[in-house]
Parts: C-alpha cells; structure tokens; sequence
C-alpha cells in the first residue's frame, strides 16, 4: 500500500470521480467530476506530472493498452475518460503548453444519459451509464463493437471485462 498524495491533490472538491493505475503501475490518473480536471501523478515521487481541464465533469477513467501488451500498439500513455455523456480520448504524450490539445477523440454512444464508467478490457474499451446500457468499441478505429441495451434495472454504475474472456463484462 502506498499514498500518493501530490501538488493539487486536495484542491478544491472533488466531487465525484475515479482513478487507474497505468498498465507499469508507475503513474496515477485521477479525475474529478465538479472540478472538471484529469490529473496524472508519479507514484514514485507523489508529484503532479501533468494537469488537464475537461470540458464536462468526469465520472471514470482508463488507461488504454493496461495490462495488455501487444494488445493496442504504442497506447502508452492513452487514457479514457467518461465525462458527461461522452467518451475522450486523452493522448498525454501531447505537448503540455496547450491543456485541452492532449484531448484527440470524442465519442457520444448516448445523447440522453450520462457516461458513469469507462474501462478497457483487453483490445476493446467499455462504458455504460444512466440508459443502463453497455457500448463496447474498438479504440484502433473508434468504431461500436457492440452494445446492449437496457442491460441492468437501474443505472450502471461500474464496468469491468473479464480476464479471461473480454466478450464477458
């Protein structure tokens, strides 16, 4: 167990929001939703490495590529962020003179519910939300892989794939 807790941090409220550990373990991406910031930590040192703002509150993030080598060639440092009722797609490798130049891609699977979880399993990236609906994508095309809808009674709240079968969520 270790405690990161680096420059900005504990700035204003949080709000709700999410973290993932990079697929080495050696970097933290937190967002917080009534902020509307991505943030990226060194667990190393507990330092800021970068700070982004987002255009809506984020509610989740992913690392693309974590855990699976090989699986999306050159993804490190790709993360996935829901925020409100859409998907980005931040490239942290971009300059850090311009904050919202890192943002690459944006995907709206729903115009009437909000995004509450993001995730990637294993060559595909998932997320559901309040129409209590899973999208399923490709992230080399950002094409719809799949979706069901009306899944679960109420909103879905988290998603995770199955380790060994990533059809399974």
């Amino acid at each position: 167990t270790q405690r990161v807790e680096g420059e900005g941090f504990r700035d204003g409220e949080s709000g709700w929001g999410g973290v993932a550990l990079s697929g080495d373990g050696r970097q933290l991406a937190v967002v917080r939703q009534w902020q509307r910031s991505l943030a990226v930590y060194d667990v190393a040192t507990g330092g800021l490495v970068r700070s982004l703002h987002t255009s809506f509150g984020p509610n989740s993030v992913s690392w693309l590529g974590a855990g699976g080598a090989g699986l999306l060639p050159d993804a490190e440092g790709l993360v996935a962020v829901a925020e409100h009722k859409c998907i980005s797609l931040w490239d942290l490798r971009v300059g850090s003179t311009a904050p919202r130049s890192a943002c690459v891609q944006r995907l709206v699977p729903t115009a009437t519910s909000p995004l509450y979880s993001v995730n990637w399993g294993r060559g595909v990236i998932g997320c559901c939300g309040g129409d209590r609906s899973v999208y399923v994508y490709d992230p080399r095309r950002w094409t719809i892989r799949g979706r069901a809808m009306g899944v679960t009674k109420t909103q879905a709240m988290s998603l995770s794939f199955s380790a060994a079968d990533p059809r399974i969520y």
